[in-house]
């Protein structure tokens, strides 16, 4: 009897770790970088507001928002000096999505 109760105990064990694995492997990553004109724009914000994760776009423009689910959703581009960007992105099954983005300047907000 007892030995039956390890048994299941194991078996449950290996199923939930197994589980685990795929759950998280179902999680995306979109990567990309942020330009306006040609030049990558350091330190722009991309944000998904519904899930509150985002990422700072690094020296060379490049951004990477890790661990999110599949979807659809809506993503946020904000630079200080650029008009901001709203868009629809869908995280694919294969878990993984290449976009750029291509910000404006704001001619009347740098006047100011």
């Amino acid at each position: 009897m007892r030995i039956v109760v390890y048994l299941r105990f194991f078996i449950f064990s290996w199923c939930v770790l197994f589980s685990v694995g795929i759950i998280s492997a179902q999680n995306g990553i979109v990567s990309g970088k942020v330009m306006s004109d040609g030049e990558l724009l350091a330190g722009a914000v991309v944000f998904f507001p519904e899930l509150g994760l985002g990422a700072t776009a690094d020296s060379e423009g490049k951004y990477k928002v890790v661990n999110l689910p599949l979807g659809k959703f809506e993503v946020q581009v904000r630079m200080i000096g650029y008009l901001g960007l709203v868009d629809s992105l869908e995280i694919p099954v294969a878990g993984s999505l290449q976009r750029d983005f291509f910000l404006n300047e704001d001619a009347l907000g740098l006047s100011e």
